[in-house]
């Protein structure tokens, strides 16, 4: 308690010295500082009066001049009135009115800036001035109020006498002492300055905003030219008081306070010497405390860091930690690791159906499941969304399938939340470390292709990595960079198959189809690419490249003389979903001067349903741009026809899967009939697709069915070769006779 009285009493004595030497300082500095900006204003108002006098001198010099050269001109006035008055006004633009009076002080004649009333009728009304005009001896100029010469009662008018030898008079100026003040105050003040000018008690100009410190700091200069009196009151601003302070009062302050401080800070510190042990001592068992603390904190970090914040289960950080200290172990031994590489099939769709909110509560509900489901010494972790992984050790490839068949069968079963019946499948690949010579990364990429592979299976896929999935799988790289590649070097190649009129043998269009050439000259057709072209994004770009090239063949073939010549695009409803695909058509459709007709659009039975029931309105753009529609038809259904009878389309094709089995196949032979006729009765033109055999031409022409396409009439080439074999002068085009192939 002792030693608390002596800090205290100690710290209060340095306090009160160390405060009282620094606020006697500050008081001193202040008083000076104070008296020196009383002087920089009265200077500054000091020299503002110069300028004002210099400026009314000025003002005053001219009139005498022009008095003089008045006196001394014989110009007659009149003549020379307009020029000495308009100089005068645009010189000093603080003079009001420019005016002669006679003798009489009547005016005669006046001049007045721009800016001035029209309206004012000025009078001369001093007779103070004017007695003093009439009995001056040796001024030749002098200065009054300007009474009823001007509008506002402030103005001032200089006036001095013209004694000519015709017409003697009074020449003289009104200022308007407004703009006169304000002209040169604005140029020459200090920025922060208040001012006020005052006529005795009158109010002569203001220049001030802020009245604050108008009674404290003001500073008075008289102004004395000519017998007028006015009287100069400068201000400071507030911020401008406050910037013309110096810094040294501020740094003498916070020094001395700081000073105060550091005497105190020492001062206390040689009175805690005593004490330093008995302090560390204490510290040092506080900080072991904290220690033990912070280890615990960071144990829980690293748990934390290791756990998937939504279901609790282990993080892809768990799996890594996990093979990182696991692998060495197991490639030393050999034994082996099973990982399973689980994904819910369709969980995207339950997520956007259900809610985000049902979708955590599934995820949840399965890595119960799955975390029941492996053993002691195994992990379950989820990597991300619906990804988990499982590693299992000690297990065979039989017993690694089973152990995934367990997990499939126990994820299926149904889950009960808010009220939802929730089922779920999972698709499941499995890797082994032996098989990714014990790497951590190279072990789970494996995993994940073999899940690839499971989920192109469709629900409850299972698959066990093979070198097979990942050369299938580099395949598929390659072959999307060949695809890109040849998309952008323009080596999508479109070939043409032409359709035949059976009883003619001619050749009244073409069926435009996809080839992709590869590096190896071998040409890959789109079965095989086109699932890569829709997941590597090339779709769009794709088919305006079969757009723009098929309609540049097709004028050229036109203007090689087959006008009546037709080409047929076939889109899928991924390309028939494209925004810009009927704008696309009728652009290029305009670039080579065809007329829409000419083209066809071909679109599957179901595409074409799926646009008349749910999408009448892009059907409906298509159909503007005149182009024709022809539907691809395997079958007859209620729904084909309320779908042929609501959107009629202008042509119709038979699918080359019930073509091929004619004529043996008596179903498909009378489903073909039937689809003949129906074609006939709608007076719709059918093509047959597919033809490979003369006994299916016999067949299709017996019922009237003259048009058709296939690999027996001709295979689908290259435009070169369609010229040189179809379209080749003198030819009769000889149907199916060999001579098209």
């Amino acid at each position: 308690m002792d030693s608390v009285i002596r800090r205290s009493k100690l710290l209060a004595a340095i306090l009160v010295v160390g405060m009282a030497l620094t606020l006697g300082s500050t008081r001193i500095l202040l008083s000076v500082e104070q008296d020196q900006i009383k002087q920089r204003l009265n200077h500054d108002v000091g020299q503002l009066e110069i300028q004002l006098r210099q400026l009314l001198l000025t003002y005053l010099f001219a009139t005498e001049w022009i008095v003089r050269e008045l006196e001394h001109s014989p110009v007659p006035l009149q003549q020379r009135w307009s020029t000495e008055s308009q100089a005068l006004l645009e010189f000093y633009p603080a003079i009001r009115h420019v005016l002669w009076l006679n003798q009489e002080f009547q005016i005669e004649f006046s001049s007045t800036a721009d800016n001035a009333s029209n309206f004012f009728q000025p009078e001369f009304d001093n007779q103070q001035l004017r007695t003093q005009l009439e009995q001056q001896v040796n001024d030749r100029v002098l200065t009054g109020d300007a009474g009823r010469l001007s509008p506002a009662g402030d103005d001032i008018v200089i006036i001095g006498q013209v004694q000519r030898a015709i017409d003697n008079g009074y020449f003289a100026v009104v200022v308007n002492l407004d703009s006169f003040f304000d002209r040169i105050i604005r140029t020459q003040i200090t920025e922060g300055y208040q001012l006020e000018i005052h006529d005795r008690e009158h109010l002569v100009f203001q220049f001030a905003g802020d009245p604050t410190l108008r009674d404290s700091w003001s500073v008075t200069q008289p102004l004395n030219i000519l017998g007028n009196q006015w009287e100069i009151i400068l201000w400071p601003a507030e911020y401008r008081l406050e910037a013309m302070y110096s810094a040294t009062i501020r740094l003498v302050f916070w020094g001395g306070v700081i000073l105060t401080l550091c005497a105190m800070l020492i001062g206390w510190r040689l009175l805690l010497h005593r004490e330093a042990n008995h302090r560390l001592r204490r510290h040092a068992d506080s900080l072991e405390h904290k220690l033990g603390n912070l280890r615990a904190t960071e144990q829980q970090l690293a748990y934390l860091s290791e756990r998937d914040e939504l279901t609790g289960i282990a993080n892809r950080n768990a799996v890594l930690r996990y093979l990182h200290e696991n692998l060495p172990r197991l490639a030393q031994q050999q034994d082996q690791l099973a990982v399973f590489h689980l994904n819910l099939d369709g969980f995207g769709a339950l997520n956007r159906t259900l809610g985000h909110q049902i979708g955590d509560e599934v995820l949840k509900r399965i890595a119960h499941r799955l975390k029941k489901l492996c053993p002691d010494h195994g992990l379950v972790a989820r990597l991300s969304g619906d990804n988990f992984i499982m590693l299992v050790p000690d297990l065979s490839q039989q017993q690694a399938e089973e152990f995934a068949r367990a997990g499939i069968d126990s994820i299926q079963q149904q889950i009960f939340t808010s009220n939802q019946e929730v089922y779920c499948s999972v698709s499941v690949g499995i890797a082994f470390a032996g098989n990714a010579a014990f790497d951590a990364e190279t072990l789970l990429a494996h995993a994940s292709t073999a899940l690839t592979h499971a989920k192109q299976q469709g629900f409850y896929g299972l698959s066990l990595y093979s070198g097979a999935q990942q050369q299938e799988l580099e395949q598929r790289l390659e072959l999307m960079t060949s695809l890109r590649q040849a998309v952008e070097t323009n080596q999508v190649e479109v070939h043409y198959q032409p359709v035949f009129d059976l009883r003619t043998n001619a050749v009244v269009s073409v069926e435009a189809l996809l080839r992709l050439r590869l590096a190896d000259e071998s040409l890959v057709e789109p079965e095989t690419f086109l699932p890569v072209i829709v997941n590597a994004g090339l779709m769009a770009a794709l088919t305006e490249t079969i757009i723009k090239t098929a309609l540049q063949q097709l004028r050229q073939w036109h203007q090689q003389g087959y006008q009546d010549l037709s080409v047929a695009l076939s889109f899928s409803g991924r390309q028939l979903a494209l925004p810009k695909l009927p704008e696309l058509l009728s652009e290029h459709i305009r670039r080579q001067q065809l007329s829409p007709d000419q083209v066809q659009l071909d679109i599957s039975g179901t595409d074409y349903l799926q646009l008349c029931q749910f999408r009448q309105s892009r059907l409906q753009k298509l159909n503007d741009t005149g182009i024709r529609l022809c539907v691809h038809q395997s079958g007859i259904s209620q729904d084909t026809l309320q779908m042929l009878t609501a959107c009629p389309p202008h042509r119709m094709k038979i699918g080359g899967q019930l073509i091929a089995s004619l004529p043996t196949d008596q179903t498909r032979s009378k489903l073909v009939e039937m689809l003949i006729i129906l074609a006939q009765h709608l007076q719709l033109p059918l093509i047959a697709v597919g033809v490979e055999n003369q006994q299916q031409v016999d067949f299709l022409l017996q019922r009237d069915c003259i048009l058709a396409q296939g690999h027996y009439l001709s295979p689908a080439v290259t435009a070169q070769e369609l010229n040189t074999k179809l379209f080749k002068p003198g030819s009769d085009n000889d149907g199916p006779d060999g001579n098209f192939l």
